[in-house]
């Protein structure tokens, strides 16, 4: 325990020395900060008062109707009314419609067909622009207007009839996807990008140990037990203790500017998480590094040089990326209890993301989060045990290929 100690203080303190991270630590809060305060400086910059003489950031939308379908001045009564940021032109001609269009004169084109059918007319289609659906919705209205009147009402009656509608209120019985999943992918690859950035240092600082022949006077001294172990618990703390930094300046940082960020629905759920969640983060993020660190730390006894380790550590990165692929395209689709993620939850090489996303976003039955927690808890032992004896042999091995041959001879020897 006591080599363990002092190989744990030993990693730690080099760590909290290093200018890079530090400064990286210090890079990324002062981005959010300045990220936090933007509205705040902007607002300093604002007039109080409009100025009234600067023109008006307007559109231009051109309106032709050469079929007749609807009576004169309707079509262009409702378009200026629903488009109230557009000038509602009549060009006169389909031909003139899209030449305007064409050499950017105008930003929309209605190229009316007949009661039930319309071209919109765009130059280029944005992959993001609703404007289409937008005059679908008005022209549906206005034909839906036309046939009422058509029918004999008082345009108060198809007034009365098309302003009707019915009031909708959800109830959430599980988890609203909508306000959680900003923060889960936050979480998700920040567990992703602190267990690849944290893991291949373990890996390196053994393989560089090893490669400039330190180790043969270390692993005189001190057990091999309690070096790795000692390595692979001050990175986790150095891992932890970033993360908690930073996301800690940005909880501080966005509460002081909240006024300031007030309409910004995204941004605040991203800081309103529940502290439930937290505490599901965290332990499945020290269950989830310390298990690949363990890996790494194995992997890096077994090369030879530091040169050698990317090659050594991609069957265990592919394994961990396709975990991630799998989850972040459940999120995407909305079904984060599909039978992929489900079966990969209770997977302790991919349950750290799998499982946390399940709880962020969907509804899991306690039983299935107590499961996989003791799975990955044994896992995460029984990879710490087969590590270390991986470990004792593999620091003195010189000379030989990295890869699962190297691997399993140093597991048979040890």
């Amino acid at each position: 325990m006591k080599q363990f100690k002092q190989v744990y203080i030993f990693e730690l303190r080099n760590y909290l020395k290093s200018k890079v991270f530090i400064g990286l630590t210090l890079a990324i809060i002062l981005i959010m900060a300045a990220v936090m305060f933007f509205p705040r400086v902007s607002a300093l910059f604002k007039s109080e008062e409009p100025d009234e003489d600067a023109p008006a950031d307007v559109g231009i939308l051109l309106l032709c109707d050469e079929a007749k379908a609807y009576p004169e001045g309707l079509l262009e009564s409702t378009f200026s009314s629903a488009f109230p940021g557009y000038i509602v032109r009549l060009p006169g001609s389909e031909k003139t419609l899209r030449d305007e269009i064409d050499a950017g004169a105008a930003d929309y084109g209605v190229i009316v067909k007949g009661e039930d059918s319309f071209e919109f007319v765009v130059k280029t289609r944005s992959l993001i622009d609703q404007t289409g659906a937008a005059v679908q919705g008005v022209l549906t209205a206005a034909r839906q207007r036309l046939l009422m009147q058509k029918a004999g009402l008082s345009p108060a009656e198809t007034a009365e009839i098309l302003s009707s509608g019915v009031m909708m209120e959800t109830v959430t019985l599980g988890q609203d996807q909508t306000q959680r999943i900003a923060y889960t992918y936050i979480m998700v690859y920040a567990l992703y990008m602190a267990i690849l950035i944290y893991g291949q240092m373990v890996a390196n600082s053994i393989a560089g140990e090893k490669g400039s022949r330190a180790m043969e006077l270390l692993i005189t001294r001190v057990k091999p037990n309690a070096m790795i172990f000692g390595k692979v618990f001050a990175t986790c703390t150095a891992a932890l203790g970033q993360l908690v930094a930073v996301f800690g300046s940005a909880i501080v940082l966005f509460r002081v500017n909240a006024s300031y960020w007030n309409g910004a629905e995204i941004i605040g759920s991203i800081f309103n998480i529940p502290g439930s969640l937290l505490a599901y983060m965290a332990v499945f993020f020290l269950l989830g590094f310390i298990m690949y660190a363990f890996l790494f730390g194995a992997v890096g006894s077994s090369v030879s040089k530091p040169e050698e380790i990317n090659a050594a550590i991609t069957p265990v990165m592919l394994i961990f990326v396709a975990g991630l692929m799998v989850v972040i395209f459940s999120m995407s689709f909305g079904n984060v209890d599909n039978a992929a993620i489900t079966v990969m939850s209770f997977v302790p090489f991919t349950s750290p993301m799998a499982m946390f996303t399940r709880i962020a976003m969907g509804s899991v039955p306690f039983w299935q989060i107590a499961v996989c927690l003791a799975i990955l808890a044994v896992t995460t032992v029984g990879v710490g045990v087969l590590s270390a004896k991986i470990y004792r042999t593999g620091v003195l091995l010189y000379g030989n290929k990295p890869g699962l041959v190297s691997v399993i001879k140093a597991m048979k020897k040890a």
